[in-house]
């Protein structure tokens, strides 16, 4: 179900009007600035493949003008275990930049999540996405937890030919071994 929650004005003072959708795939216009979104942080190495990113069981919170054209979104989840609600991507058209619309669409992720009985928001970002970072700390939000990250694509083929002198396999054997109620990860059984 989608439902017009809010109409407000932006920095430049044009009216917009948010929206709220139980889910992301129910506006054709919200996939398309999530795919042109998505394809933005791919091509500049800090997203991650669409199709594990957003399902259409998440909910959405979207900005339109005046011509009912879409601003920006919000795509989040609700957290009840934990009170939350969690950004999983937040993005703002490149036409509609500088006018605080990721503002707007923030204020209303706030205002739904407290609704259904959130006491905090949270997301993840890249390192390297400056401007989500600045705007995610002009919106109150700073690092609570550091996420670290290894490459282990150079090494790939020396820890292979250390696990196989290790376990007395050959690499292929090794790499199809299955977890069992009796072995650990890689057949070894259970001390």
């Amino acid at each position: 179900m989608k439902y017009k929650f809010k109409s407000i004005k932006d920095a430049s003072g044009a009216p917009v009007s948010l929206w709220h959708g139980d889910r992301v795939g129910q506006e054709a216009g919200v996939c398309a600035a999530y795919m042109r979104a998505t394809a933005y942080l791919l091509d500049r190495g800090m997203g991650m493949a669409p199709f594990s990113l957003v399902t259409n069981n998440h909910s959405v919170i979207w900005a339109e003008d005046a011509n009912g054209k879409v601003m920006g979104a919000v795509i989040y989840e609700f957290h009840p275990h934990n009170k939350q609600g969690y950004i999983v991507l937040i993005f703002v058209e490149e036409e509609f930049k500088g006018r605080r619309i990721y503002s707007l669409l923030q204020q209303g992720l706030e205002d739904e999540t407290v609704r259904q009985g959130a006491t905090s928001i949270a997301s993840m970002a890249h390192v390297d996405n400056e401007a989500r970072l600045k705007a995610g700390e002009r919106e109150g939000m700073f690092p609570q937890y550091v996420r670290l990250y290894k490459d282990l694509t150079p090494s790939l083929e020396d820890i292979k030919a250390r696990l196989e002198t290790e376990r007395g396999k050959p690499w292929k054997e090794l790499s199809n071994e299955k977890w069992s109620p009796v072995t650990s990860n890689g057949g070894r059984t259970l001390d």
